[in-house]
């Protein structure tokens, strides 16, 4: 089990995680990256004849020389018209300076942007340096050029990885346009993750707001009947200003964080007016609730939802710590469909609405994790909360 946050987490019977302090869990948000006017590294201008490039250095990389002169001009050149005027971008790419007599390369995102980048001779042996830049498209030039790199006498620099996208901050490097199912990984390898209209934060979690915002996670039908045992762990914070339930359009059902089905049959982590946080079973025969009240806005909440069929009673765990447990009479069988986090599981007679805040971590266990589990698994990660 690659799940890095890691060894003091209970991994036993885990069948779905992403964890966005965890790398591995996913690969950057869902980004149109802006294609280049021709091939990966072939569609450079040379601003001399006095610069010559290499393309058969190792890894890839593009070695630039500028070889006389008072300086030399090399440009990555892309389809601007991606872009709509205002429009926010990011600029990234590697590079290594290998020599210079004199000032080290400027970098420019040029034209239609509002950022330079440059770097001083000190940078000379410094070993790959990571570059970002961010701006805003104007219509102040039509031409695609959209990186210059100005470079003095006798310097050698090599290049990797450029990738320009949509959004105002970098995420890692792909050659090509990412899916939504290429963002979010489920670490236990088994589901497809896939992810609707998220903001993302520059730490790299997801910000719901509270519209439309949600994560499916298919391929997925477990649990079958009430015999099965089941528990749901989220990290969740609500926002000042927020609304805990979204009660317009009759969604008086609460609102979602991570749950599955509609009316009889829906179970989940959900969130009511005033201030609380419920773990919801609906069988046939009722609606049953765990809930704890008088919780704040800014401020992080672990919880876990407990089903125990041979006990028949539910549980919810803020904060490793126990509320009052609840008997459910089991009749019928669970609701089928796509687990959903964020928003849109019918609770109660109507869908929920969407919940505007953050969720950066969700596991889901096709066991009773105990008390102890609980507490082993709060124990692993509040301090990278606060709590």
């Amino acid at each position: 089990m690659s799940i890095s946050s890691g060894s003091k987490i209970t991994t036993g019977g885990l069948i779905y995680s992403y964890d966005m302090n965890n790398p591995k869990s996913w690969k950057g948000k869902p980004v149109i990256n802006i294609a280049r006017t021709s091939g990966f590294l072939d569609d450079y201008t040379v601003g001399s004849l006095n610069l010559s490039v290499s393309t058969s250095n190792p890894n890839g990389r593009l070695r630039i020389t500028s070889t006389s002169g008072t300086g030399q001009n090399f440009r990555f050149y892309f389809d601007h018209t991606q872009l709509t005027d205002a429009e926010p971008y990011t600029l990234s790419f590697k590079y290594t300076i290998i020599s210079s007599t004199d000032v080290s390369p400027l970098f420019r995102t040029n034209d239609w942007c509002d950022q330079s980048i440059s770097r001083s001779a000190t940078d000379l042996g410094a070993g790959v340096v990571y570059e970002v830049g961010t701006g805003t498209r104007s219509t102040y030039n039509s031409t695609y050029r959209f990186m210059d790199m100005y470079m003095t006498d006798n310097t050698v620099v090599e290049i990797w990885n450029v990738q320009l996208e949509k959004g105002s901050f970098a995420t890692p490097f792909t050659e090509y346009q990412r899916s939504t199912t290429d963002s979010v990984v489920d670490l236990t390898g088994s589901k497809t993750t896939t992810v609707t209209d998220l903001e993302y934060n520059a730490d790299g979690t997801f910000e719901f707001d509270g519209v439309d915002d949600r994560i499916l996670i298919n391929d997925f039908s477990y649990p079958a009947t009430w015999d099965d045992p089941f528990s749901i762990e989220a990290m969740v914070t609500i926002p000042t200003g927020a609304d805990w339930q979204d009660t317009t359009a009759s969604g008086n059902s609460g609102t979602n964080i991570v749950g599955r089905g509609s009316y009889a049959g829906s179970i989940g982590l959900a969130r009511y007016d005033p201030a609380q946080m419920r773990f919801i079973l609906r069988t046939d025969a009722g609606t049953y609730t765990s809930a704890m009240s008088s919780l704040s806005n800014d401020t992080w909440y672990h919880l876990v939802g407990v089903w125990d069929p041979i006990e028949s009673k539910i549980y919810l765990y803020v904060n490793g710590v126990a509320q009052t447990g609840v008997t459910v009479t089991q009749t019928g069988i669970p609701d089928v469909g796509s687990w959903k986090i964020g928003g849109d599981v019918a609770f109660g007679g109507n869908v929920g609405k969407y919940g505007e805040g953050t969720i950066p971590l969700v596991r889901i266990y096709d066991k009773t994790l105990s008390a102890t589990d609980v507490s082993r698994n709060f124990s692993a990660i509040r301090g990278r909360y606060g709590i």
